[in-house]
């Protein structure tokens, strides 16, 4: 399951994204698989992106940064625990974004040479990053008032690939496991 379409939109427009761009996007991203993909749709695509390169980058950037944002959240609310549940409700604001942006970059659905385009897409974000993960709650269908899960096995070595490389993570993780 994806972030809704509305929810691209929503933030395409809040960062002054072309929209016809955007929308282009999203329904190439979330309908065709990238190693599936047409000759037709690669054309379309690469004519795209030559007349409106920003555009397409940061619509591109933006749609898997959701993407991602909202595995994340789903997987550590669906099997996490007290902990991996508060961070989400108490973490700085863009510590979220950039937990998606290194799940990103480490998946491959965007090239390294966009690293750039990446970081400045999660600035623009980093200041509203409160309101877009309660927006990705939101379509997750949680609220911060609902309740926990228990913490399942398969996800502690994710958790600590990501608690590795988030300084803010390990540190909330750190603070948690003192209080218990």
């Amino acid at each position: 399951m994806v972030v809704s379409w509305r929810l691209h939109r929503k933030w395409a427009e809040r960062l002054d994204i072309d929209l016809e761009v955007s929308r282009t996007v999203d329904a190439v991203m979330d309908e065709v698989q990238p190693d599936r993909w047409p000759s037709e749709v690669v054309n379309r695509l690469a004519r795209l992106r030559a007349t409106k390169r920003d555009d397409f980058d940061r619509a591109l950037i933006l749609h898997v940064l959701l993407d991602k944002l909202r595995d994340f959240m789903k997987r550590l609310l669906r099997e996490g625990g007290d902990e991996p549940v508060r961070f989400l409700m108490e973490a700085e604001p863009g510590v979220l974004l950039d937990v998606a942006k290194m799940l990103m970059i480490d998946v491959g659905r965007v090239d390294f040479n966009m690293l750039r385009e990446i970081d400045g897409v999660v600035k623009q974000l980093k200041p509203h990053s409160r309101e877009v993960v309660e927006d990705v709650l939101s379509e997750l269908g949680l609220s911060r008032d609902e309740g926990v899960l228990s913490f399942g096995k398969r996800w502690r070595k994710y958790l600590r690939y990501i608690v590795e490389r988030v300084p803010e993570f390990r540190r909330f993780m750190a603070d948690s496991s003192q209080c218990q």
